[in-house]
């Protein structure tokens, strides 16, 4: 994906088209800048006055950022867990296989080794953002250490980001 510019987004639809996507690792940058480039051409639409197409556009990039299926593994502790996703199509999504044909993305492995916490502690995501129709299994394994109280928190997303959004939480 190498080098590229503003110039990329120049189009409604391939600001849209990146939106649509899950980036992880060093393509993360792609979808950030495609998410900055968005936001400036909407602003420009409504200083030029474009106030429909603004609107148009705007929710053309909400219904890009929605996702089926997000999945984050959250801990706390001197540890690493691994999440693996079994997607329906039999495809496994992990960090070994961070991309899968069916559409899955592994977001990134972060463990107490990275020394990367968030407020809640150290986390996994994979994202799908157009899934198929079926079961998706979800393996958490712990790789070393032990999380805090031997637990860990899972929280699926179904229909992320639309309004139809439901989550769930899990602590095993």
């Amino acid at each position: 994906y190498g080098d590229w510019s503003s110039d990329v987004c120049s189009s409604d639809l391939a600001c849209v088209g990146i939106l649509a996507q899950a980036w992880s690792g060093e393509q993360r940058e792609l979808g950030e800048r495609a998410f900055r480039i968005a936001a400036a051409t909407h602003q420009q639409l409504l200083a030029d006055g474009k106030k429909s197409e603004a609107d148009a556009f705007e929710a053309a990039v909400r219904v890009a950022k929605q996702r089926d299926c997000v999945v984050t593994v959250t801990w706390t502790g001197d540890a690493d867990v691994d999440l693996s996703v079994e997607e329906p199509a039999g495809t496994v999504v992990s960090q070994r296989q961070p991309r899968s044909t069916s559409g899955g993305v592994h977001m990134g492995d972060v463990s107490a080794a990275d020394g990367k916490s968030t407020t809640k502690g150290f986390s996994e995501t994979y994202v799908c953002p157009q899934g198929f129709a079926g079961e998706y299994r979800v393996l958490v394994r712990n790789v070393w250490g032990r999380p805090t109280s031997g637990k860990v928190t899972i929280d699926i997303y179904k229909h992320f980001g639309s309004e139809k959004q439901t989550r769930s939480e899990d602590t095993r």
